[in-house]
């Protein structure tokens, strides 16, 4: 039996809590959410990014970004999505930035893939033309999709977490399914 679970569940019922506090103006809450995420978050960083020292540069700019976007988390929905939201934002713009996407999107592809359908379900065809059509999508779109349709946010909230429109958002998910489609459609 996993021990871990109702910790993890303790401690984003506490981060959540540490987060509205920050949000009504409480420092010390918020350097103790800061703490406590950087320690949770660190692992996750450094198997994303392949080394410790690039790991820490997007820790940093996570914790940046939970300082600047705190505002933009709702107290009432669950603190872990929100933060893999930052994380990978910031991973992904890292890439981005130094010109290595291709060695974090195929991880982040199969991820998706993996987490959209279970391969026991499906073919190994459709797993692969899956992959193929998320590698397809811009990074925006997979962003989108990713976030409505693996973590379960709503397009109000994505639009609020990527500083989007929710027309655009509908805009984005809309073409990404309509290209995941047509890979499927022209791939049989």
């Amino acid at each position: 039996m996993d021990k871990s679970h109702p910790a993890q569940t303790k401690d984003e019922d506490s981060w959540g809590q540490l987060m509205a506090q920050a949000q009504a103006g409480s420092s010390q809450h918020f350097v103790q959410l800061l703490q406590e995420v950087s320690e949770f978050i660190r692992p996750f960083l450094v198997k994303r990014m392949g080394g410790m020292d690039q790991a820490e540069d997007v820790l940093q700019e996570v914790l940046l970004t939970l300082h600047r976007a705190r505002h933009t988390y709702d107290p009432d929905r669950p603190f872990k999505p929100w933060l893999y939201a930052v994380a990978n934002s910031r991973v992904m713009e890292f890439w981005r930035k130094h010109k290595r996407r291709e060695e974090y999107e195929s991880p982040l592809i199969d991820e998706q893939a993996e987490m959209l359908v279970a391969e026991e379900e499906i073919s190994r065809f459709e797993v692969d033309t899956l992959k193929k059509a998320l590698g397809g999508l811009s990074d925006s779109q997979q962003e989108i999709i990713r976030l409505l349709k693996i973590e379960g946010h709503s397009v109000k909230e994505v639009a609020e977490m990527l500083s989007m429109s929710e027309a655009a958002v509908k805009v984005a998910a809309h073409r990404g399914y309509k290209k995941i489609f047509e890979a499927f459609h022209h791939g049989r």
